[in-house]
Parts: structure tokens; C-alpha cells; sequence
């Protein structure tokens, strides 16, 4: 089955149609024991989307841990300042980790 939406294929409008409505009413309408996916432009830019949205929140938690495990490393360690409190950064950290899922 084709279809051409009247959206610009490279817009959000279109990546929202065929996010929700458009594999909704493909998967709603399929034979049993067959499968049916929606492809295009607007396709492809929405499963980008959300694959990128789901990496980037790892990327940024595991190059934070990093960061401060590298801190740690060289002001406790290196510098020989077992006094330096490493956790500070992560109060303001998670309070942003969180807020966005809040």
C-alpha cells in the first residue's frame, strides 16, 4: 500500500504522522502471519530520532562517570588532596538527570 502525505516529508509533522498514526493503522491492518512496515523519508528520520534520543542520554551519563572518575583520580590521587569531596558535582547533576524524566 502507498502513501504520500501532503506533509514535508523532512518535518516534524511528518515524523509525528508516521510515529503514531500512520504504523498504528499499518499494524492495525495486516494479514495474520505477515509483517508490515512503513518506510520513507519521514520514516527513517523518526526511528533516528529515537534511537538518538535513547544513546545520547547514555553517552552523557557514562562521559560524566568518566569525568568524575577522572577527577577523582587525579585531585585525591594524583594531587594528594583526600579532602577534595568529588561528590559535589553530582548533587546538581542528578538533580538535572532527573528533572527531565520528572
Amino acid at each position: 500500500m502507498d502513501l504520500f502525505p501532503t506533509a514535508d516529508p523532512h518535518g516534524q509533522e511528518a515524523r509525528d504522522m508516521v510515529a503514531g498514526p500512520v504504523r498504528e493503522a499499518v499494524a492495525a491492518h495486516r494479514t495474520d502471519g505477515t509483517e508490515a512496515h512503513v518506510g520513507g523519508t519521514a520514516a527513517v528520520f523518526s526511528d533516528i530520532a529515537s534511537a538518538v534520543d535513547e544513546d545520547v542520554m547514555l553517552s552523557v551519563g557514562l562521559g560524566f562517570a568518566a569525568a568524575l572518575g577522572a577527577s577523582t583520580l587525579v585531585f585525591q590521587h594524583g594531587a594528594g588532596r583526600p579532602g577534595v569531596d568529588f561528590s559535589l558535582p553530582l548533587v546538581p547533576a542528578l538533580a538535572a538527570i532527573l528533572g527531565r524524566f520528572l
